[in-house]
């Protein structure tokens, strides 16, 4: 058993595989079983004209025990196996399931948009604030494919702003998000690169299926700008939004309209190249840092902790915040560039501070 991803016995399965399916599963798992409680959501959502009926519980609870009645429960829907939370959950079908899972979308996303929705392939590079961009997809079911990249492992550091738990220290960062997307969804097509991208897997990452969108939240620089030059070629827009302390900062490329876009608005020159080449130090790294997000854009104390990295820093100061924050956007943004938004390119830059119309204080 696959212990990276669900075992599922979807609906449609004999008795005889049912209980060949329980046999390979380890002792000791808790069952859940939900089909009750979806088919009475079910009800609900399939007759919301009946509501303010007088008898609507009545009428619910027939439609239950006769759904539960015209055939053994134990062959209606999906049973799922999550072998990191050691649960067994009997769950209705994959598409009633969908079904009651995208209802309160509607009517702010059609039908029509849903079905395109579900047809889209995202790619997801850096799995810290990335994470957040991989499961408000899933929530909002956004992308019948999702390709994450990330290398690195859960630390305690992290905890401020990334959905995880203490128990989960030293895990891969990639294996925790994909626990959270199987646990929203367990059937979720996930392509997982576990290494990172890097030049040996970054034309697969680009590959079959190919992304039709990209968001990049990772620090290194080389591969940020090797990602960008192929997804130029492939005409793949590239979505990066970066945590300033209270602010927010949203580049949206889109190489699908313009394959001459320079590269990051080209607002940092010839420095893509330099660092391309070798030759660019980290010092300069850090002026490019400050320089690819502009300045003017950086809250005071985030500006002076960028100086301080290597030094009384180990890293960039973030917040849960904004972090969280960005996890909606970057839903919002998918579906606007996926349902064919032609007008959204660009930088933008949120400062909450201005919002609330406050005096700055990060």
């Amino acid at each position: 058993m696959n212990n990276e991803q669900p075992a599922i016995l979807g609906e449609g399965y004999s008795s005889g595989e049912h209980d060949a399916f329980l046999k390979t599963l380890p002792d000791g798992y808790t069952a859940c079983d939900i089909v009750k409680n979806q088919l009475t959501e079910l009800y609900k959502v399939r007759h919301p004209e009946l509501i303010y009926q007088s008898d609507f519980n009545e009428q619910r609870t027939r439609f239950v025990n006769r759904e539960l009645a015209r055939m053994d429960p134990l062959l209606r829907g999906d049973w799922v196996y999550f072998p990191w939370s050691r649960t067994l959950l009997h769950t209705l079908s994959q598409e009633e399931t969908i079904e009651l899972r995208t209802n309160r979308n509607r009517n702010l996303i059609t039908n029509e948009e849903s079905t395109l929705l579900s047809q889209k392939t995202l790619g997801i590079v850096g799995l810290s604030v990335g994470g957040h961009f991989a499961t408000g997809f899933a929530y909002g079911a956004i992308g019948g494919h999702l390709k994450l990249a990330d290398f690195d492992t859960i630390e305690t550091t992290n905890l401020n702003r990334l959905r995880a738990r203490l128990v989960d220290v030293g895990s891969p960062k990639i294996t925790i998000v994909a626990r959270n997307i199987y646990d929203i969804d367990p059937h979720a097509s996930l392509f997982l690169f576990s290494d990172g991208l890097s030049e040996g897997n970054l034309g697969r990452f680009l590959g079959t299926p190919k992304p039709d969108l990209i968001f990049e939240a990772i620090d290194d620089f080389h591969m940020k700008i090797r990602l960008r030059i192929e997804a130029r070629k492939l005409r793949i827009p590239v979505v990066m939004l970066t945590s300033l302390g209270d602010n927010i900062l949203v580049d949206i490329e889109r190489f699908d309209l313009n394959t001459s876009l320079p590269l990051f608005h080209g607002l940092v020159g010839n420095v893509p190249e330099e660092i391309l080449a070798g030759e660019i130090t980290p010092e300069k790294e850090k002026e490019f840092a400050v320089k690819l997000v502009g300045r003017e854009h950086i809250p005071k104390r985030a500006i002076a902790s960028v100086m301080e990295i290597g030094k009384t820093l180990v890293g960039r100061p973030q917040l849960a915040s904004t972090v969280f924050i960005n996890g909606g956007l970057s839903a919002y943004l998918a579906r606007k560039i996926l349902l064919g938004d032609r007008t959204l390119s660009g930088r933008f830059v949120i400062s909450l501070d201005h919002f609330f119309g406050l005096t700055e204080t990060l």
